[in-house]
This record gives C-alpha cells, sequence and structure tokens, in this order.
C-alpha cells in the first residue's frame, strides 16, 4: 500500500489528472513491491478519457510504468491507433484486440498473475496479453505516468488526455 500526494500548478482543481500530450508526466517514485524484483501478482487500474493518440513525437501514448531499456519492467500504453499495448523483452510489443474510442471514458485493468498477463477494459475480459510470469526482473526505482523515459531527463510518449482513479495493487 502506498500513498502519495500529487501537487499541481496552475489549472482548474478537478478530479481527473489532465496530461497535455507535450510535457506533463507523473513521477510515482518507488513502488515497492513492484519494483523490488519480486515475481508474484500485481493489479494496475485506471479510467482514461483520451484526446489523441499520438503526441508532439508522434509516437504512442504512455500511460504507466518502469519499463526502461529492454529491462523487463511494466508497460502500459497506446499505439499510434489507439490499441492498448504492453512490452515483454523477449517478444517485443503486445498488442491488444481493443482499440480505446477518443474522447469516452474508458476502465482498463491490467491483471499480473504468477503466470501471465490479462487485460480487462469496463469490466470485461478482454485477452491475455503475455504468458510470462511477473514481468519485473530488475529493480528500477521510479514509476512515471503520462509519459515514457530511460533516463529519467528525456521524456517522450506523452499522453494526450485525463486519467481518474488510478490504481496500482
Amino acid at each position: 500500500h502506498a500513498v502519495f500526494t500529487v501537487t499541481v500548478t496552475g489549472g482548474t482543481p478537478a478530479g481527473a489528472l489532465d496530461f497535455d500530450g507535450k510535457d506533463d508526466y507523473v513521477d510515482l517514485g518507488y513502488m515497492n513491491p513492484i519494483s523490488n524484483g519480486n515475481y508474484g501478482q500485481y493489479s494496475f487500474e485506471a479510467w482514461i478519457k483520451v484526446r489523441a493518440y499520438t503526441n508532439d513525437d508522434g509516437l504512442g501514448s504512455w500511460i504507466f510504468g518502469d519499463e526502461r531499456n529492454f529491462n523487463g519492467g511494466i508497460q502500459v500504453q497506446l499505439d499510434t491507433s489507439g490499441y492498448i499495448t504492453t512490452f515483454h523483452p523477449n517478444t517485443g510489443f503486445v498488442k491488444s484486440s481493443y482499440k480505446v474510442p477518443l474522447h469516452t471514458w474508458t476502465h482498463i485493468a491490467f491483471v499480473q498473475s504468477y503466470s501471465q498477463l490479462d487485460l480487462y477494459v469496463n469490466g470485461n475480459f478482454v485477452q491475455t496479453l503475455l504468458t510470462s510470469p511477473n514481468l519485473h526482473s530488475y529493480d528500477y526505482d521510479d514509476f512515471t505516468l503520462g509519459a515514457f523515459t530511460s533516463d529519467f531527463i528525456n521524456f517522450t510518449r506523452h499522453f494526450n488526455g485525463q486519467m481518474d482513479e488510478v490504481r496500482v495493487w
């Protein structure tokens, strides 16, 4: 269980995080026990409302994760056509069969068991994306919402839309 505070400068107070697709992201910091390299189970869920599938750099949109340089970390993103995508260093990018609609609140959930990674959308099972144990095999401390980074200096794949009720356990 982790509790963190998000401080927002400017804008209008609201219940959802609003990412502009240009430079917004949230550093969630170290998320033990997910980050400690233990094989096991975790779940990630969030409500997302996507304005655009691409952004200033023309890449897909990062939602959540700590994948760095093909390390086997967690990765949840949208490809440039709006399909939910993850990554595994042995198989590369794995694209789901679900395309997230634009301008519509959509609930997504990834459930990692000891043997597979399952995707749920709006409470319904969509598919098993990976048949592998917990993707975490290395210790990378910081998870991010809304942008990908391999070095914590340069960020890409900025999410363009809103996220609400983000939960990780």
